[in-house]
Order: C-alpha cells, then structure tokens, then sequence
C-alpha cells in the first residue's frame, strides 16, 4: 500500500485502517452570522372572548438585517447602547405596513459560522 500524505489544508485524511491518523486541529470560530429584525405588533380590533372584549394583536417582521458578530454579548451590548437605529435596515413588506403599530422589539437568531474573510460581506458588529 502506498504512503498518503495528510494535507492539513485540503483537510484530507489518510487511508482507513493506516496506521497512522492525523486529524486536524480545529480552528477558532472568528465570526457568527445572524439575522437581526425588527417585529412589529399590530392591532386588529376586539373580539368577544368569555364575554369580555379583548384586543387582537398580530405581529409582523417589519425590518431585517444579517449581521456578522463574534457572540451573541455583541449583539446585545450593541441593542442596549441604542447602536441598532444606525443599522440600514431592510424593509420587509407586509400587509400592515401602512398601519401604525402599537409596541416592537429587537430579536435576533444564530444562522451559521462564517469562514475566514467573509465576514466583510456582512455589517460586523463587536
């Protein structure tokens, strides 16, 4: 049987059963890509629920923005300082957008690890 090489950078390993493995060493996760939105909640009007008029509400993305950040402390750090208003926001249409909403809120969600250097193709954040 002929001698396999490992290539640390191909990530290859060697043949199975040899008797040597190398495994590679895992590198450090330097950025994160997340979608950060704005939701807007609506009201609908009252309805009759257990003989009590309550208010219908209905929640809707209103704006997006995917944003690379090294952990999530970033991110919130980067919402209480008010930082957020400065983002440019994509609007997402709905079919509420020319009512005015009564309440909001910031949330954001973990997409995936982003390789070395593309975290630039994003906003960067921390």
């Amino acid at each position: 049987m002929s001698h396999f090489e490992f290539n640390p950078e191909q990530r290859n390993f060697p043949i199975y059963g040899s008797t040597e493995r190398s495994y590679p060493v895992k590198e450090p996760i330097d950025y994160r890509l997340w979608i950060v939105e704005l939701i807007y909640v609506y009201s609908i009007g009252k309805e009759m629920v257990l003989n009590e008029y309550v208010d219908q509400k209905v929640f809707r993305t209103a704006y997006r923005q995917w944003v690379a950040a090294k952990e999530e402390q970033a991110l919130i750090s980067f919402h209480e300082a008010g930082f957020f208003r400065e983002l440019q926001w994509k609007r997402v249409t709905h079919d509420m957008m020319h009512e005015k909403p009564i309440d909001g809120w910031f949330q954001y969600d973990y997409v995936l690890d982003l390789a070395k250097g593309t975290e630039n193709q994003y906003i960067v954040i921390g």
